[in-house]
């Protein structure tokens, strides 16, 4: 066995060794939400997966901060790129960009360290060549999946959002019409909606904690838009300070709104299901028709070619 090979065992045994004691401790740490679990007490489990997410984050938080670049650690989110790049995707706490870059170093580590071990223990004899550039394909590969992994959560909240705002919206207008204000509404929202659709509840919290922070109304609406990053948000936000502004109804323009948004979605699940049959085509084209073919000619062609073949005894 070569020295490159010895030094990639180890180097798989120190990663094997640490994920298994990361799996136990984090086995051990959930212990108490089992039982919660099995005597039926959600609420229980809801504070304590907060509390061990806020005691990660306490934890790994000075570990982590000297792997972040200066420009990502600004307090200010609104001018850090990345920082609004991973708050549309949901995740807001202090060690999130910590993570974020030691993830893209792991993984690509990762995966590098994988490609080198299977081109040097497979039986093929690859040139040197060739393993580097696997190699350099699978680093590439590691650096940018957690940037596609962020992309891919980032659209799915979004989409949920759009699912269930113009109920939010519903519920926002009869609060309103009940005779809270908008900054109570939002308040009685956000907590109907911090089960049924937790991306909702948390736009909507970060909005009353930038009120009760001094805030404006305006500007934590923006702020509201901005980190959605939707062009329905956007209308919605437009709507409200205008309505604000001159003094119109805001209970009316909600309504008129949340209409609207039905009205888009039911346009977009109508223009989807127009697609449904031009999507059909290809599968049926290249894997449904060749099968059937198969199946109807085939034996008509095995007798076409036993009658024409030069060693049919009939011919």
């Amino acid at each position: 066995m070569s020295p490159l090979q010895i030094v990639i065992l180890l180097l798989l045994f120190i990663l094997v060794s640490g994920l298994t004691w990361t799996l136990i401790g984090l086995a051990v740490s959930l212990r108490p939400m089992v039982a919660a679990g099995l005597r039926g007490d959600p609420d229980f489990i809801r504070r304590e997966t907060v509390q061990q997410m806020l005691g990660l984050s306490e934890r790994l938080s000075p570990v982590l901060r000297p792997m972040t670049p200066d420009s990502a650690s600004n307090l200010d989110w609104r001018a850090s790129p990345l920082r609004l790049k991973l708050i549309r995707a949901g995740f807001r706490g202090p060690s999130a960009v910590p993570i974020y870059f030691v993830s893209k170093l792991l993984s690509a580590g990762f995966l590098a360290m994988l490609a080198i071990l299977g081109s040097s223990l497979a039986k093929w004899n690859l040139p040197a060549a060739l393993v580097g550039l696997v190699t350099a394909v699978a680093l590439g590969l590691g650096f940018y999946l957690p940037d596609l992994l962020l992309r891919s959560r980032t659209t799915g909240r979004q989409q949920r959002i759009m699912e269930q705002l113009p109920d939010s919206l519903d519920l926002m207008r009869i609060c309103l019409e009940a005779g809270l204000g908008l900054d109570a509404a939002i308040l009685r929202v956000s907590q109907e909606f911090k089960n049924v659709c937790p991306p909702i509840y948390q736009e909507l919290h970060t909005i009353t904690l930038e009120l009760r922070a001094g805030s404006s109304r305006n500007d934590a609406l923006r702020h509201f838009a901005v980190r959605t990053e939707l062009q329905q948000v956007n209308a919605l936000v437009s709507t409200l300070i205008q309505s604000d502004r001159f003094g119109t109804g805001i209970a009316d323009a909600i309504r008129i709104h949340a209409e609207n948004l039905r009205s888009e979605r039911r346009l977009k699940a109508e223009e989807a299901a127009s697609k449904i049959a031009t999507k059909l085509l290809f599968p049926l084209i290249f894997c449904i028709f060749p099968a059937l073919l198969l199946v109807l000619v085939g034996p008509a062609g095995i007798t076409v070619q036993q009658h024409l073949s030069p060693e049919n005894p009939s011919r």
